[in-house]
């Protein structure tokens, strides 16, 4: 399956406002104003982390899968660290496929 298709499972309202708040933080990130810059990127991160806690394993193996690997240089040890993280959240019981997946078709 790929990557997008994957992230695209999620519902469409949780993945909007969750790719918002990512594009936001990416945004204020590569500002103008250190200060501003920094205290805004403070609020974000807070914003990220707690949404991230309030998701499952399966989620957040999708967000590092297509977010962050796909951001990654090919062949660096930071890919295989990231991929092998993703890669064991999808093993694990919340982050595993459901007999539902299988019948529409997605695949492990």
């Amino acid at each position: 399956m790929e990557r997008e298709e994957r992230v695209g499972q999620a519902s469409s309202d949780e993945d909007s406002d969750l790719q918002a708040l990512i594009e936001a933080h990416r945004r204020v990130a590569h500002s103008d104003g250190l200060f501003d810059r920094f205290l805004e990127c403070i609020a974000l991160a807070e914003k990220l982390k707690k949404r991230l806690g309030e998701l499952p394993d399966r989620r957040i193996a999708e967000l590092l899968d297509v977010v962050v690997c796909d951001s990654l240089q090919a062949f660096s040890p930071e890919i295989v660290i990231c991929e092998e993280a993703a890669a064991r959240l999808f093993r694990s019981p919340a982050g595993s496929f459901t007999e539902q997946d299988r019948q529409n078709g997605n695949k492990e």
